[in-house]
């Protein structure tokens, strides 16, 4: 793999027993997991909060619930202001996307959960990523416009942790592919990786990446 340098897994930990749609956030020292229940009520949302000391060893706190909330492929991202962003799917058959604003506390290892807030957009698979750009909090999503189709919207969202509630625009335009996942820096960089929108010839799908950069005036990513 050239010059890069060797990425090792350690054993494998069971995080929690019961549950499906894992989503990961980590920034410096902390790390968070936010997924849905499987058994009882299948569409009660989750998380965990962790730390990962300078060997590698992560230590998570017990499990808790996003703000008593509810829904499914949930997304998360968390930003060095300790801002955290929780996206999801509704639960049924309604294809709203739903947010949650929160603020960790690294050393208690919890997260102060804002109430949920309809993004006034609808999707399926959303993901989402949180920076801290030019004094401010942005949070960067993605998501498809239906559980077969095969066109990606992005949203961008300004933070006002002061009330947990975030302004969410949706871009213009779109693109193909599905399944789709975003990460940014705070530079304003933004990745974005997709399944193909249509198999290839041997039924296989491949996976696109592709690179953007957020404006300056961090309304658009170009």
């Amino acid at each position: 793999m050239g010059n890069l340098s060797q990425f090792m897994l350690g054993n494998v930990k069971t995080l929690h027993g019961s549950s499906v749609e894992p989503s990961l956030a980590m920034c410096e020292e902390s790390v968070i997991a936010v997924y849905r229940g499987s058994t009882g009520v299948t569409s009660n949302l989750y998380y965990k909060a962790g730390t990962i000391n300078n060997v590698g060893v992560l230590s998570w706190t017990d499990q808790d619930d996003v703000y008593n909330d509810s829904g499914e492929t949930p997304s998360v991202g968390l930003n060095s202001n300790h801002i955290v962003v929780e996206i999801h799917e509704a639960a049924g058959s309604s294809n709203k996307l739903w947010s949650h604003v929160g603020i960790l506390d690294p050393h208690a290892k919890t997260i102060n959960w804002g109430r949920g807030q309809d993004t006034g957009h609808s999707g399926y698979t959303p993901s989402v990523s949180v920076i801290y750009i030019q004094h401010q909090d942005i949070a960067i999503a993605t998501y498809t416009s239906g559980s077969d189709a095969n066109t990606v919207y992005f949203m961008i969202g300004r933070i006002d942790y002061s009330n947990s509630t975030i302004g969410w625009t949706k871009l213009p335009g779109g693109t193909t592919g599905r399944n789709p996942k975003i990460a940014a820096k705070n530079d304003g960089m933004v990745i974005f990786v997709s399944d193909s929108e249509t198999p290839n010839s041997d039924g296989t799908t491949s996976v696109h990446i592709k690179k953007g950069q957020l404006t300056n005036d961090l309304t658009n990513i170009i």
